[in-house]
């Protein structure tokens, strides 16, 4: 009997020696913060540098006549009334945006996008300001 006390009392003690496994705290990664700069860098109407203005556009081509459908959080919606053929859809949008914001042909030229329906459009005037841009592309949603 003595001997079945001490085997016991021994895997009594084996299981207390056992030093509980510490649980590590599992980060979990987090996005990275925004700042002020990438937000406008993110907005359909940016800043794009060097005095220009850049507008984000999401281009619909074969609409039966042009007009600005939505001005969305990262991108303007824009109907072309021109077939995406040979560039024909490139250069309604441009001649809409030049009606539309009264703007010259050689104030406005793609940055990205000019073979996608999600381009950029940079505008280097010192006529228009974001705000009135924004004002006057609001004007022309239908």
């Amino acid at each position: 009997m003595r001997t079945a006390i001490f085997r016991l009392s021994n895997v009594c003690l084996k299981e207390k020696m056992v030093k509980p496994v510490k649980k590590e705290k599992c980060s979990v990664p987090t996005a990275p913060q925004k700042t002020d700069k990438t937000l406008q860098r993110e907005s359909a109407i940016f800043d794009a540098g060097e005095g220009r203005i850049g507008v984000r556009i999401h281009a619909k081509p074969g609409a039966k006549r042009s007009c600005v459908m939505a001005i969305g959080e990262s991108e303007v919606d824009v109907a072309i009334g021109a077939a995406p053929r040979d560039g024909a859809a490139n250069e309604e949008l441009i001649a809409y945006l030049m009606v539309a914001l009264g703007l010259r042909k050689n104030e406005l030229q793609f940055d990205k996008g000019a073979k996608s329906r999600s381009k950029v459009v940079l505008i280097e005037t010192k006529r228009l300001t974001m705000d009135e841009i924004r004002d006057k592309l609001l004007k022309e949603i239908e």
